[in-house]
């Protein structure tokens, strides 16, 4: 596994897009105090999930460029690793990718986001896929000098913690502290599922006892409809016994009235008697009188007859007058109960009606519904399409927004670096004007002044003179040429070399030229393309507008249709319910009907008998009056001789008024038993009214209204009654009764059956965390003994190489391999030391070394990052250094920042870091 590609954008001062490449085991980076070479390893480890106050900042956006005095601030930064994963070091789900691709972002607002292969991730995931690999949380990958003297300073818990990375256990103590986790909120979840099944068990006893109370109020109310059912019936076996009684008393006065009839048929008897004692005692007195007597007796007694048969008449009269009236009533109930039944029965069909009109109208509003709740649907997909559009185009706007900045800060940056440049092609044209030296100016000045005195002399004509400067001239000559020699020689490179570099600038400024004219070309595009987006989306907001007023009238479509749906079910509701009235009317009616013609079937029957009899009278009256006629005609004839014979019969009359009185008197007992009669029957028919509305109750209580008393029991009204008034006040002592608590208490029940068994689910998945935790422990002692041991072996063999002697071990602190600590004990040759405190800075540094690199032998990360680890240490102990990290290069990659230049010898590839803007870092290439 290799780091490939370092990356990095707007971090620190990194603001431009800054890519590291690298190619080789060793690299080294180099570069002034001060440029931000610490900045790629503080990008590396921000990257890798640190926190900010381990990168040298508070706050999270502190990473971010925060600006110069010619750069404003950036908004947003990123860093991102490229991994070769040929070897599937990182395992997982990852195995399968050969390059593994590494992201972080940070906004201004604070929010920060991990990437993996490009797909959003949490930090989690990031320190999971590297637990175990050397690049963890406590990475012992990345060093710097401070952290080398905090390896060896540290605590020997801290340390330890180091150990465990070597050791490849951090993932177990991860899992451990996930799975100590899970056993604590297993524990937690028993603790709060032991309080619902606690709750829900008192729950299940409350309804338990509400259970019972239920059931026994039901059979309260079930003995209480029982006793309601035997008062009733008693009350119409009582009625019954009245009607049974009223029936016999009826019947005993109508044996009484016989017994008056047949009374009166004896005083009659005996009257006759008595006058035919009178008239055997007094033959001999005068047969005119006796004649006058039976004739007036028998006068009497017609008359009576005829009284009383006219009386019997009359009553008929009255009973058959009632009993048409009674018809009459009952015809005219039952034309009304028939047009009643008519109207009801066509109310009826005009509901029916009403009721199919509202379920088509009912159909067709639904229909529409769905259409409009189709259109609704479809317009909000265009709304969200167009919002989504919308947002589009804005995040491209503000993208192409933010890339304008980019371009014009570009355009700024490459203008200054034309002008820079065009600056210097100026510079080097007026060097290689001026590349005369001096000395051949002078030359020059001397070989005019020859030139002239030669003139001179030459008109004087003195040849010794003139051989004399011709002499010197071409001493000048030769010295010009010389000089002309030696400043080709010494300058001609450096003027090719001055043009190179021009011609250099100046291709560099037509690229730069070139490149800005492309950047501007860029820019005129984006305004462009924003102008047309700009348009777009107002076009988008327009239309996006009609939308929403075209879904708020949809909307309202609905509603309206909604309401009117809701009125057509009300409407087809209370069509239900009038149907159903008039149904029950209808039942009414026909039964009212069936009960009127029954009725008028009988009272038909009873006329008939009545006209029947009315017939029988008439005769007897006719008859009886022919005879009383007769008889008084014959009193007429006798009228004179009675009166001779009056004082002969006055006493036999006056025992025949005795009897006549008495006769009257039965008469007027007969009379008045008659009446009892009457009245004993109609109030017999009103007991049997009484027991109807009695049987009407019982359907109430029991529909088949077949319930019969017990012959067995002897029912007192007095005490079912007391008994009823005893039920009534139980339930009203009872009060408020949860009818619901058996469905509830079956509800709770299986709610606890469920929580016992979660409970039971909980116990053992405990046990196996338990047993994963036991697992955990136990392969965490052996390898972090393995990992003790084999580190410790290392260190005691790298020690003495780096100090040529002395010796160095690791100690335990404690006999508990899971909590022990970790020590580092170190003797340089020729010294004895207890703490490792009392060692030099260079000693620390040289043991820290020795440390690293014993962890690197057995587990070597897949990159190491030294910073500055190696400024403590003098040019003998560099060496030693570089020859070490050289051999460990084999199995690991080195990324080593420094100042020194044996350092810098040993490194395969250099990168240099400047500061070319203040501020502002960029890479250099110092490729040799």
């Amino acid at each position: 596994m290799r780091l490939t590609n370092i990356k990095i954008s707007g971090f620190k001062s990194f603001v431009d897009k800054t890519e590291i490449i690298l190619t080789k085991n060793i690299t080294g980076v180099i570069g002034p105090n001060g440029c931000g070479k610490s900045n790629v390893v503080d990008a590396v480890k921000w990257v890798l999930g640190e926190t900010s106050k381990h990168i040298r900042g508070d706050n999270i956006d502190d990473v971010i460029f925060y600006g110069t005095d010619t750069r404003k601030p950036n908004d947003y930064a990123y860093v991102e690793l490229l991994f070769l994963n040929t070897e599937n070091k990182i395992g997982g789900q990852y195995a399968q990718y050969d390059e593994i691709s590494i992201k972080r972002e940070v906004a201004r607002d604070g929010v920060s986001k991990y990437f993996l292969n490009n797909s959003h991730c949490r930090r989690r995931d990031i320190l999971d896929i590297f637990l175990g690999t050397g690049l963890g949380p406590k990475s012992y990958a990345i060093i710097n000098q401070g952290m080398a003297t905090r390896l060896i300073e540290s605590k020997p818990e801290e340390f330890r913690a180091y150990l465990e990375e070597v050791a490849g256990i951090s993932k177990y103590r991860e899992r451990k502290r996930e799975t100590e986790i899970k056993i604590k909120n297993t524990k937690e979840n028993l603790e709060r599922l032991n309080d619902v099944v606690s709750e829900v068990l008192k729950q299940l006893r409350m309804l338990e006892r509400q259970a019972i109370e239920a059931d026994r109020y039901k059979k309260l109310l079930e003995e209480k409809k029982i006793i309601k059912k035997e008062i009733l019936a008693i009350y119409i076996r009582d009625y019954q016994e009245n009607i049974e009684d009223k029936n016999k008393k009826i019947e005993v006065k109508k044996t009484q009235l016989e017994k008056r009839q047949s009374e009166i048929n004896k005083i009659n008897l005996e009257l006759e008697k008595l006058k035919r004692q009178y008239q055997e005692f007094n033959e001999e007195l005068n047969e005119t009188q006796k004649q006058y007597y039976d004739a007036l007796s028998e006068a009497g007694k017609i008359e009576q007859t005829i009284e009383y048969e006219k009386e019997g008449a009359e009553r008929g009269k009255q009973q058959y007058e009632n009993i048409i009236s009674s018809i009459d009533k009952i015809k005219l109930r039952l034309n009304q109960d028939s047009e009643n039944l008519e109207i009801y029965k066509k109310d009826i069909l005009s509901i029916e009606n009403k009721k199919n009109d509202c379920i088509r109208t009912q159909s067709e509003i639904e229909s529409v519904k769905n259409k409009l709740n189709n259109t609704l649907s479809s317009k909000k997909k265009e709304l969200e399409d167009s919002d989504k559009k919308i947002y589009e185009l804005t995040q491209e706007i503000k993208s192409k927004n933010e890339k304008i900045d980019l371009s014009k800060n570009e355009v700024i940056r490459i203008q200054k670096d034309i002008n820079e440049n065009i600056e210097t092609s100026k510079k080097i044209s007026i060097e290689l004007k001026n590349i005369e030296s001096y000395e051949l100016e002078k030359k020059i000045i001397n070989f005019n002044n020859d030139v002239a005195n030669f003139i001179d002399e030459s008109n004087s004509n003195s040849e010794l003179k003139i051989k004399a400067i011709l002499k010197n001239i071409k001493n000048t000559l030769d010295t010009i040429s010389k000089v002309v020699q030696k400043i080709q020689s010494n300058e001609y490179d450096f003027a090719v070399k001055n043009e190179q570099i021009k011609n250099d600038i100046d291709k560099k400024i037509g690229s730069e030229k070139h490149r800005l004219d492309l950047i501007k070309q860029e820019l005129h595009d984006i305004e462009n393309f924003l102008i047309k987006s700009t348009s777009e989306i107002d076009n988008l907001n327009k239309y996006n507008a009609s939308i929403r007023e075209t879904i708020t009238n949809i909307n309202k479509e609905i509603d309206e249709v909604t309401q009117k749906y809701n009125t057509l079910i009300n409407d087809l509701h209370n069509y239900d319910i009038n149907t159903e009235k008039n149904k029950i009317q209808i039942l009414n009616l026909e039964s009212n009907i069936l009960l009127n013609s029954q009725e008028l079937e009988s009272m038909t029957g009873h006329i008939k008998l009545l006209e029947n009899n009315s017939n029988n009278p008439k005769i007897k009256l006719t008859e009886l009056e022919e005879n009383l006629l007769i008889k008084l005609e014959i009193q007429s004839a006798k009228e004179e001789k009675l009166k001779e014979i009056r004082i002969k019969i006055n006493g036999l009359t006056n025992n025949i008024s005795s009897y006549e009185s008495h006769k009257n008197e039965v008469l007027t007992i007969l009379e008045n038993i008659k009446l009892e009669i009457y009245d004993d029957q109609k109030n017999v028919q009103e007991i049997i009214g009484q027991v109807k509305n009695i049987n009407e109750q019982l359907l109430e209580i029991d529909e088949h209204n077949n319930f019969k008393l017990d012959i067995n029991i002897d029912y007192s009204l007095i005490e079912w009654k007391k008994k009823e008034a005893e039920l009534l006040n139980a339930i009203e002592k009872m009060g408020a009764v949860n009818m619901t608590a058996s469905e509830q208490y079956n509800e709770y029940d299986e709610r606890r059956s469920y929580l016992i068994m979660q409970k039971e689910d909980l116990f053992g998945a405990l046990d196996l965390l338990e047993k994963a935790i036991f697992k955990i422990d136990k392969e965490t002692k052996e390898k972090f003994n393995e990992t003790f041991n084999a580190v410790n072996s290392n260190l005691q063999e790298i020690f003495p190489k780096l100090f040529n002697g002395g010796k160095a071990y690791l100690k335990m602190t404690e006999a508990d391999l899971l909590k022990t600590g970790i020590e580092v004990v170190a003797s340089p040759p020729g010294k004895k030391i207890t703490s490792i405190n009392l060692l030099s800075g260079g000693e620390k540094a040289l043991t820290a070394i020795s440390l690293v690199f014993a962890l690197f032998l057995l587990n070597p990360s897949p990159f190491c990052m030294l910073d500055e680890i190696d400024a403590p240490l003098d040019d003998v102990n560099i060496e030693k250094f570089c020859n070490l990290f050289v051999e460990m290069s084999k199995h690991t990659q080195f990324i080593i920042i420094t100042h020194d230049k044996i350092t810098m010898e040993y490194c395969e590839h250099l990168i240099g870091v400047t500061m070319g803007e203040k501020g502002v870092s960029k890479l250099v290439n110092v490729s040799i």
